[in-house]
C-alpha cells in the first residue's frame, strides 16, 4: 500500500508549522490546554468519588473520636 496523499498531507502540514512558528506554538498550548482539562476533569472524578476506603476511613474516624 502506498500513502502518497498521507504522505503529501503530513509533509505539507509539517512545513506549514516550520514556516510558522507562532501558529505552531498557539496549536501547540491549545492541545496542551484541552489534553489538560481532560486529565483535570477525570482527576476530579475519581477524586471525589465514592469508594469502599474512603467510607471505611470516615467509619473508623467517627469511631475513634466517640468516648
Amino acid at each position: 500500500m502506498e500513502y502518497t496523499g498521507v504522505n503529501l498531507f503530513v509533509q505539507q502540514l509539517v512545513q506549514t508549522f516550520i514556516d510558522n512558528k507562532v501558529l505552531a506554538a498557539v496549536t501547540w498550548i491549545v492541545i496542551m490546554g484541552v489534553i489538560l482539562r481532560i486529565l483535570a476533569k477525570k482527576d476530579n472524578d475519581l477524586y471525589t468519588k465514592d469508594s469502599f476506603f474512603k467510607k471505611k476511613k470516615l467509619k473508623n474516624k467517627i469511631e475513634n473520636t466517640c468516648c
